[in-house]
């Protein structure tokens, strides 16, 4: 994760509107893949980087704790639930993959 986010200069300190959607969206997508292979360590070790992307921009604000706060509480709130609701989640991603793919993933 972090070269894709060098090379959209997010480490920078760069990040408009448009580059934090982008780092939203990947890790949309890391979570899909997380939740087909069932390892839930590949979406939190990607985590710091969503929140480290998304803090900064409340600190330019100057709400440095606050938007670090809200940051990692909305993010991990997100996980929380979807953790809740993994096998649910799971089940529903795999149902529509073909049955030579469902097979070589971990069972449910």
């Amino acid at each position: 994760m972090r070269p894709v986010f060098e090379a959209l200069e997010i480490t920078t300190g760069h990040a408009d509107a448009a580059r934090l959607a982008l780092v939203l969206a990947l890790y949309v997508v890391l979570a899909v893949v997380s939740l087909i292979i069932d390892r839930r360590a590949l979406m939190a070790s990607a985590l710091i980087y969503v929140v480290s992307n998304f803090a900064p921009q409340s600190f330019d604000r100057g709400q440095s704790d606050a938007g670090f706060a809200i940051t990692a509480f909305t993010v991990g709130s997100a996980l929380l639930l979807l953790s809740a609701f993994w096998q649910t989640a799971r089940a529903a991603l795999l149902r529509p993959l073909p049955a030579t793919i469902r097979t070589r993933l971990a069972a449910s």
